[in-house]
């Protein structure tokens, strides 16, 4: 959700930096804004930016479900991809990191914005797809 306190992110894929250049987000009013470490509704908040400058995944301890959002997705198959898709990332290097940084929290279940939940093996699937990931 944009809360139009600034601008959006630049594309880091020339085309779509193009396609969307004369694009106007639409807005909503924020009650409130969290960062990392802070609580929502029973998440512990990870900042894990490079899909956007300021994405964050949710994360409950206590049962080990992770809400990657978009840190990871299956838009093209049925293996999940660092960031969805590169040419979609603000910054593909950072989406990196954060996935790299995602795998040492504790999670046994994934959710991603795309793509069926990973249940059995999520942990290992994630770790597959930090491997494959050339950027």
């Amino acid at each position: 959700m944009i809360s139009g306190r600034r601008p959006k992110d630049p594309a880091s894929n020339p085309f779509f930096a193009f396609l969307f250049r004369n694009q106007e987000l639409p807005t909503s009013p924020v009650d409130r804004t969290v960062g990392e470490g802070e609580t929502v509704a029973g998440f512990r908040v990870v900042s894990t930016p490079g899909h956007t400058s300021d994405h964050t995944s949710l994360l409950r301890d206590e049962d080990g479900l992770l809400f990657t959002g978009d840190a990871f997705g299956a838009l093209t198959s049925s293996r999940p991809t660092v960031g969805g898709i590169k040419a979609l990332c603000t910054d593909p290097k950072a989406a990196r990191r954060s996935a790299e940084r995602l795998l040492g929290e504790d999670f046994d279940t994934v959710v991603m914005t795309h793509g069926k939940p990973l249940i059995a093996g999520a942990r290992r699937k994630i770790r597959e797809s930090v491997a494959r990931c050339d950027y």
